[in-house]
């Protein structure tokens, strides 16, 4: 989970930026008619303009909140905190504009309060020995891994993904390793839950191959959608809708919505719900769930300056003695873009790709 939440950034160029107020979320049902006045909106392109060796520090917070109803002990609420300090580099930038980003996480803070029990961590603070919850972090101080994307800015490759994960675990005691290794993205969906940061940050700019030189281009008003299947850790199909609200000198504001549904890699049952069955017997149903939020983007270099975006997954948890009970979990992903970046360290090259397209 830890490893690749790691999206949005912004240039040293952009930080009076970051004082604007958040975007409200707004939603709308049916378009107004239009003016007899109303003139064509601004068009504007949405992509990347980068050149290697530009480096975007930034702080990506993830905030979870599993709400359950158990029988016998009413409704229980465990919460946590994951807040990395990153830099993004831009390693090159091929002819047919596909980018090479590497990832070097700088900092971590975590806290969490579950079953009663509270963590809080930062690895600044020296801490140790650290507490078992902040194991799965650890490794991340000072690691590193690398990704090619596309011209359409969706993922092509990792680069050195086997590598970053073997040092996460360098410093985990035997015993720990499974426990830690299961907190972590594994290799097996290593891909998949990269492309979701991606998701996150670069991957929802516009673009549209139909449209040959345009791209990128979008007026305020225009909406497009992206689509994806996921495996781990149920499998899900998400439709993601992104609207261009508004346009100033230096920002464009997006508006996010989507649904989320019951994937296709197990079969649905009777209610369309998909069972993730445990290996202490108990499995976990999705229902339904839905992506609210927004993302305030730099028309200069068409990365993210901030963004908040909540997903909400509604479950069903069936135990192996019979009875059930309704979970909802809600993940609230910020990203904002740091001021700092004089003070970024360069990011080392990584290894040969581990599989490229």
């Amino acid at each position: 989970m830890a490893c690749t939440t790691v999206y949005g950034c912004g240039s040293s160029d952009e930080e009076d930026e970051q004082d604007a107020p958040p975007v409200e979320l707004v939603v709308d049902e049916s378009d107004p008619a239009p003016s007899l006045e109303a003139r064509p909106a601004e068009a504007t392109k949405l992509e990347l303009t980068l050149v290697a060796g530009d480096r975007f520090p930034l702080v990506k917070t993830v905030e979870q909140i599993l709400t359950q109803s158990i029988p016998g002990r009413g409704e229980v609420v465990s919460t946590s905190k994951l807040q990395l300090q990153l830099v993004i580099g831009v390693d090159s930038i091929a002819e047919d504009g596909r980018k090479r980003f590497n990832v070097r996480y700088e900092r971590v803070r975590y806290g969490h309060q579950i079953g009663g029990q509270q963590v809080d961590y930062d690895s600044e603070s020296g801490q140790t020995p650290p507490p078992q919850g902040v194991l799965p972090y650890l490794g991340l101080i000072d690691n590193h891994f690398s990704f090619w994307l596309g011209a359409d800015n969706q993922l092509i490759s990792l680069v050195g993904y086997e590598e970053f994960l073997d040092r996460c675990m360098q410093h985990v005691p035997l015993s720990q390793r499974q426990y830690v290794m299961a907190s972590l993205v594994d290799r097996a969906h290593a891909i998949e839950r990269v492309a979701e940061f991606i998701d996150e940050g670069i991957g929802l700019l516009p673009y549209d191959a139909a449209r040959k030189n345009n791209e990128s281009v979008v007026r305020v008003g225009d909406v497009w959608t992206r689509k994806r299947q996921v495996t781990h850790p149920l499998p899900m199909s998400l439709q993601t809708e992104y609207k261009l609200t508004e346009l100033d000198a230096k920002s464009a504001y997006i508006n996010v919505r989507g649904s989320i549904n019951t994937g296709g890699a197990l079969v649905p049952d009777a209610a369309g719900a998909v069972d993730l069955q445990s290996p202490d017997g108990m499995s976990v149903s999705l229902q339904k769930g839905f992506t609210a939020g927004y993302c305030r983007i730099s028309r200069k270099s068409g990365l993210p300056l901030e963004s908040r975006v909540e997903r909400q997954l509604q479950m069903r948890v069936q135990l192996d003695d019979g009875r059930s009970f309704p979970q909802t979990k809600r993940v609230i992903t910020t990203i904002v873009a740091s001021p700092r970046q004089a003070d970024a360290q360069p990011v080392a090259e990584g290894p040969t790709d581990v599989r490229k397209n």
